[in-house]
């Protein structure tokens, strides 16, 4: 296995800063959190945040695959990692596919499942979830099925999904400290296509399995008054649409205690709502990111490349790039039912040498109106907060790191090291987020 010492200076960060949650304002290390009530709603609201106080440090402890050697450390392609209340891990490897556990060093233990359409197997996986009682679930959308597994790897039943296999995607199976299992897929029947648009696909939102494999419900997430903002081109029967660069937007995330969690992108401001009808709202003040002039002719480039690979005539006639980014550009939550939110930042020019090659000089077929690659990027930062809004201080993710799951002080990600040779590693971060949650059932 390649050697933890070359992923470990990855780390990003240096000091850890906290501060509580409670009636009134309390003094934290560089910052102030505020809890006040505004109606029926509960709102956290942190300020005073400066980036040196909240950042912190990740180190790689336990790194998982190598560029040649057994089957069982090599990955074609990674798309889920998973880990269990005791720290095993389940890698599924689309490319074989093959969904293998490993234990908390790293070491193989068995493959769940094979390759097929038969019971216990799959074609693909939208989703891997662990349960707290060691249960394994798989969503496989070329069957259309959930499979279950218990603890020792022993296929135990299959849950067809309502509706057929949904969408093709992954990350998309969530569950809670209850017991049930949650996919992202369509839900309810779409609406029919007009002359005056594309056809909508309907609404993205969750079904929801019970312990015992009866779907119980389907739940679609907030609603939200932000209009979507679109860019389409159409032509032949055929029709592309792409969301405009930069437009603010609804994200929202699932957690495992049970509600979603969601954002407006045009403050700052999560909302959580819990199954007795609490409404919690977290806030940051911020100032917003600009889009600079390069970045927006970087984007404005490659999107009117995309349309135009439907009409070649394509010219830009619909909205503006906005001249600031949208305060959240994406939410997820943790195994522990803390909150990671992806704030925007500052764009960064690509380094030369990490360009990829133009098309003149790839190797084989190219189609000549393929867009450009991106020459500017954005780096991924995640602000971290308690289910009761406290502001526990935000992780940088270095290059060609993926963020899978995050539990306590731990983090597990796919990485991709200098030879393109993609690794699991396991992070610890440091000095660490202080006290933890409120137990969420592991």
């Amino acid at each position: 296995m390649n050697s933890m010492a070359a992923i470990a200076t990855l780390a990003t960060g240096l000091v850890l800063a906290c501060s509580s949650v409670g009636d009134g304002d309390r003094e934290g290390e560089g910052w102030t959190t505020v809890v006040d009530t505004v109606g029926d709603t509960v709102v956290v609201r942190t300020s005073g945040v400066s980036d040196s106080a909240a950042s912190h440090t990740l180190v790689a402890e336990v790194s998982i695959g190598q560029l040649d050697g057994e089957d069982a450390y090599t990955f074609g392609g990674i798309n889920e990692v998973e880990v269990a209340g005791d720290g095993r891990m389940y890698v599924f490897d689309r490319q074989v596919p093959a969904l293998r556990e490993y234990d908390t060093n790293g070491k193989y233990v068995r493959t769940l499942g094979g390759k097929g359409a038969g019971p216990g197997e799959y074609t693909q996986a939208n989703g891997v979830a662990v349960h707290r009682d060691g249960r394994v679930v798989l969503w496989d959308a070329g069957t259309a099925h959930i499979n279950v597994h218990g603890p020792d790897g022993a296929f135990i039943t299959s849950w067809p999904l309502p509706g057929g296999s949904g969408f093709h995607t992954s990350g998309a199976l969530f569950v809670d400290t209850a017991g049930n299992t949650y996919a992202r897929t369509r839900i309810g029947d779409p609406p029919e296509a007009t002359m005056a648009g594309p056809r909508i696909f309907g609404t993205t939102g969750l079904v929801k399995w019970t312990r015992e494999g009866r779907v119980a419900d389907s739940l679609a997430p907030p609603p939200t008054s932000i209009e979507p903002q679109s860019l389409v081109a159409s032509t032949n029967g055929a029709t592309a649409v792409y969301s405009l660069p930069f437009a603010p937007s609804q994200v929202w995330a699932w957690s495992p205690l049970g509600y979603f969690v969601s954002a407006e992108t045009n403050r700052y401001a999560v909302t959580l709502t819990s199954p007795d009808g609490q409404i919690r709202r977290i806030e940051r003040a911020i100032d917003p990111v600009p889009v600079t002039s390069a970045e927006r002719a970087d984007v404005e480039e490659r999107t009117t490349a995309s349309l135009r690979m439907t009409l070649p005539t394509w010219r830009w006639s619909g909205p503006a790039i906005p001249s600031t980014k949208p305060f959240i550009s994406g939410i997820t939550t943790g195994d522990d039912g803390r909150i990671w939110v992806s704030a925007s930042q500052h764009g960064e020019r690509i380094p030369a040498g990490e360009l990829a090659p133009p098309p003149s000089v790839q190797v084989g077929a190219v189609d000549p109106r393929r867009p450009p690659e991106p020459k500017w990027r954005e780096p991924t930062v995640f602000d971290v907060f308690e289910p009761d809004g406290r502001y526990l201080g935000r992780v940088a993710v270095p290059q060609k790191v993926n963020f899978k799951a995050m539990r306590g002080n731990e983090v597990w990600a796919v990485v991709r090291d200098s030879l393109d040779v993609q690794q699991v590693v396991r992070y610890r971060i440091v000095p660490g987020f202080g006290r933890g949650t409120a137990n969420p059932g592991r």
